[in-house]
């Protein structure tokens, strides 16, 4: 038996036996019974939920704390999806609802790191236990196609949690020495620089970790798609170590080359850049920052030009591309062009708006999936989720946004009240009814985050007050149960 089946079987005993410890009964009986129904939701949901009540404060006491925290554990071993995603350029819907709902932390990694984070606080030494034998699993090679690759960010955000409950600067360095020479994957370079750094200004001597960092370098796994996005800061994380001067120059930019050069010999994506607006309105195109320039200037120039890198002779993977299942519908931009019509100040006030609105509401409702793929099923999910949204969410605007900053806009949306959309209660009850249909059930069955993901976006929608009780009463449990949070933590004050 390996040491993670052995924990989950200990924790298991733990919550079966019911002794020494009572779980006691949270503060307030909905708490109660979404923690009692979590038991019949997916774990990944189950986890999450268990985790949500727990930080917001719905179980004080410590001891049925830890018991949850260690249920949480257990159920995050079998999460659907193992570590977070984020998307990668031109996002399209599909990758987008993926990228946004991985930051809730519902894959294995990220449980499992939030539960070590809450166990930080309460019991220090249990979270370094469980950390310490955390596995990554960081097999995946990502190519020029894929529009997602690994966000560890909130398992890195675990590990300086552990890092600073340390007692002293030795058993720091140990477990510090440890994770650097378990790296394996581009995207592990630069937050764990980062971490080491921000610990090396309370604990200067830091600096044989630094250097197991530089060495671990060129033995790294080749993914041409993290190099791509990663390239620059991991160069920029070793001219960090550089500039302390406290391990050789030389051998940071030696290491440094030898890494880009197998990196890039290995093939990488050609990334396309993108465009940034101008203050006059006009877009200019921004080219992305190339890996090899920025090496040659941060290392080879300091090496009187021994070590710069020519182009020739570097092959060069296809350029990073967008599947047609991740470009947006035909359908669904020209209903989303007519819903931008529909929802500015001007249109409102059109004597025609009412019919107008209701004619575009039949449209979406009536939109089907007809013959389409698997994979642009799930992209019709998406689409037709976020336009049932739109409607559900359209606010009532008196005067044009579009002079507004995006800081500006969002302070005033909380003031303006939703607009008076015809049957918007039966939009609201199609939108929920939609959740628990064939096409749903069908990326419910096939990826349960990429389902979530809509779920997630109406509760955290202005649409939320108008969704959630349909949502509530809904046969869907998931759904019906984050509604159920949504309500309680109104209750206290607080948004999901």
């Amino acid at each position: 038996m390996n040491y993670k089946s052995a924990l989950l079987v200990v924790t298991a005993a733990v919550m079966l036996s019911g002794e020494p410890h009572e779980i006691e009964v949270p503060k307030h009986p909905q708490a109660e019974s979404l923690i009692r129904e979590a038991d019949q939701l997916p774990p990944e949901f189950a986890a999450d939920i268990i985790l949500l009540l727990i930080e917001y404060g719905f179980v004080p006491d410590h001891a049925s704390r830890n018991i949850l925290l260690e249920k949480a554990f257990s159920l995050a071993a079998s999460a659907q999806e193992p570590v977070a995603l984020q998307r990668a350029e031109q996002p399209g819907p599909v990758s987008n609802a993926l990228n946004d709902v991985f930051k809730e932390g519902l894959d294995e990694v990220s449980l499992e790191s939030r539960t070590i984070r809450l166990f930080a606080r309460s019991d220090p030494a249990r979270a370094r236990e469980l950390f310490e034998h955390m596995s990554l699993p960081l097999g995946t090679t990502f190519t020029c196609t894929d529009p997602l690759y690994y966000d560890l960010s909130i398992y890195y955000a675990a590990m300086l949690d552990i890092a600073n409950t340390l007692p002293d600067r030795q058993m720091l360095e140990h477990f510090l020495q440890h994770q650097a020479s378990q790296l394996r994957s581009i995207a592990q370079i630069a937050p764990t620089v980062r971490i080491v750094l921000n610990l090396r200004q309370a604990h200067s001597d830091l600096n044989d970790v630094l250097k197991t960092v530089v060495t671990q370098l060129p033995n790294l796994d080749h993914d041409p798609r993290i190099f791509s996005f990663d390239a620059v800061n991991v160069l920029s994380a070793m001219s960090d170590i550089d500039a302390l001067s406290v391990i050789d120059t030389d051998y940071v930019a030696q290491q440094s080359r030898k890494w880009l050069l197998k990196e890039m010999k290995a093939g990488f994506c050609t990334i396309q850049g993108g465009t940034v607006a101008r203050l006059d309105g006009s877009q200019a195109h921004l080219e992305p920052l190339s890996p090899v320039d920025f090496f040659n200037q941060r290392f080879a120039s300091s090496a009187n030009g021994a070590l710069i890198i020519r182009s020739t002779g570097i092959e060069n993977s296809p350029t990073a591309t967008t599947p047609d299942s991740e470009r947006h519908s035909h359908r669904y931009l020209e209903l989303e062009n007519t819903y931008e019509i529909l929802a500015t100040p001007e249109a409102q006030r059109s004597a025609t708006w009412q019919s107008d609105m209701n004619k575009f509401v039949e449209d979406v409702l009536q939109w089907s999936d007809g013959q389409l793929s698997e994979s642009e099923r799930a992209r019709y999910y998406v689409e037709k989720s976020a336009l049932m949204r739109s409607i559900l969410s359209t606010q009532k605007l008196q005067v044009s946004t579009t002079h507004l900053t995006q800081g500006e806009w969002q302070s005033l949306q909380r003031a303006v009240p939703l607009a008076d959309v015809p049957a918007r209660d039966a939009v609201a009850q199609a939108t929920v009814n939609f959740f628990d249909g064939p096409t749903a059930r069908l990326v419910y069955n096939r990826r349960r985050a990429l389902w979530f993901a809509p779920v997630r976006s109406l509760l955290r929608s202005f649409a939320e007050p108008v969704a959630v009780e349909p949502l509530s009463a809904s046969p869907e449990p998931v759904a019906a149960s984050y509604a159920a949070l949504v309500k309680l933590f109104e209750e206290r004050g607080t948004r999901y």
